[in-house]
């Protein structure tokens, strides 16, 4: 039987976990290893048939290195001690727990949507600046973000605006009033238009919220541990 795609990215990233963990007891690397395996399995099973191998890579990327994870583990533990004389010959510290998403996001999408239509131009720029600076997105989710279709709603409300009928009276000189009228039709490729330059940005802001949805687990905290470790 052919396992799920991605089946192996997970085994492989669990034994990359173990191995980073030869320092903590055997029972602290399980409970790491347990809780870390139903975080990764919890994400999947959010994921159209659990994902294929990109979704699962990416899924993987966003839980962080298992280095990372495996460090922040130990300094909480006390190995940071036991580590300590291998800093001063350059060693990086442990990085600090993974983001989660805050006012940062909360403001950014909704600015890349109607910042541009709501203050031309720069509110929009304000949401990208926002964008980037979160650190709970992938850098692909950022430029997704920003290059999709720049600033949002507002070229779909400009071409709106300019796509509108425009009328104009004038006389032909013998007493009788001519109204002549232009734009206003029917006109399918235009709509065609509008409708991408409208659903590129919802469906811009609809991935970004989507991808919040899949967040890294918090540093492994005691109490957690103790309530995820199994009975």
């Amino acid at each position: 039987m052919t396992d799920r795609p991605g089946e192996q990215l997970v085994a492989d990233y669990l034994d990359r976990l173990e191995a980073a963990l030869a320092e903590a007891s055997p029972d602290r690397r399980r409970e790491l290893l347990d809780e870390i395996g139903a975080h990764v399995a919890e994400a999947r099973a959010a994921l159209p048939g659990g994902g294929d191998e990109r979704a699962v890579r990416e899924l993987l990327d966003r839980i962080g290195e298992p280095g990372e994870i495996a460090a922040a583990a130990l300094a909480e533990d006390g190995a940071a001690a036991a580590a300590a004389p291998h800093a001063s010959a350059g060693s990086a510290p442990p990085l600090a727990p993974p983001a989660r998403p805050g006012w940062r996001e909360g403001l950014a999408v909704p600015l890349l949507l109607f910042g541009g239509v709501a203050v031309p131009l720069f509110g929009w720029f304000v949401g990208v600046a926002l964008l980037w600076w979160s650190k709970v997105w992938s850098t692909r989710d950022k430029a997704i973000g920003t290059f999709a279709l720049p600033f949002g709603l507002l070229p779909a409300m400009t071409m709106n605006f300019i796509g509108g009928e425009s009328c104009s009276e004038w006389s032909d000189g013998r007493g009788r009033v001519i109204e002549e009228c232009t734009g206003g039709g029917a006109d399918v490729v235009a709509i065609a238009v509008f409708a991408l330059l409208v659903l590129i940005p919802l469906a811009t802001a609809v991935h970004l919220l989507l991808r919040l949805r899949t967040r890294r687990p918090a540093e492994p905290a005691s109490g957690s541990a103790a309530q995820g470790a199994p009975a």
